[in-house]
């Protein structure tokens, strides 16, 4: 049966969540969790600028005119 499909803001979280938890125990070095939770947060960051891109695109799509465009031909 396949995986499901993980986005990759929950993988990155996850790994987070499981890097705090190796260091805690002593079992990671701290450079591991250093670049885990940069990747996380790279991918908090991604998502941020996502969102803000459809918010944009929405606003700007809300200047145009909804009438149909009428073509030579169609």
């Amino acid at each position: 049966m396949p995986r499901p499909q993980v986005s990759p803001l929950d993988q990155a979280t996850g790994d987070e969540d499981r890097a705090n938890d190796l260091r805690r125990n002593g079992w990671t070095a701290q450079a591991a969790l250093d670049k885990v939770r940069s990747a996380a947060e790279e991918a908090r960051g991604r998502v941020t600028r996502t969102q803000r891109t459809v918010e944009l695109t929405r606003n700007a799509i809300s200047y145009t005119d909804p009438a149909p465009i009428n073509r030579p031909g169609s």
